[in-house]
């Protein structure tokens, strides 16, 4: 069982997430943290809604890693890109993997 995937690659997360696709559906409870930088998107030629349809093909949903806190955040398409560069958490509704990441397991 895998329970967590760190994806930090510059742009090329969809091309990890490919590679990666038996483990993540075989893992129900897995959740993946990925960098999101828009500028790396941009040279990439992929839109956010593209890269983000990308994990929703898993059934994956994701929140946005507060940098100092670590707290779980609601945000939209337009903050991901008005932001530098941006941890997310992603995983499946219901999933253990949030109440993991919320330090309750």
């Amino acid at each position: 069982p895998v329970d967590l995937i760190k994806i930090d690659v510059e742009g090329a997360e969809l091309d990890v997430l490919a590679g990666a696709a038996a483990t993540i559906e075989r893992n129900q409870d897995i959740a993946l943290i990925v960098e999101f930088g828009f500028s790396h998107l941009r040279r990439t030629e992929h839109t956010t809604q593209d890269w983000l349809r990308a994990f929703e093909k898993f059934g994956l949903c994701f929140q946005a890693i507060e940098p100092s806190t670590g707290a779980l955040l609601d945000w939209s398409a337009a903050q991901l890109e008005s932001a530098d560069s941006m941890n997310l958490l992603f995983a499946r509704p219901g999933s253990k993997a949030w109440e993991r990441a919320r330090g309750h397991a």
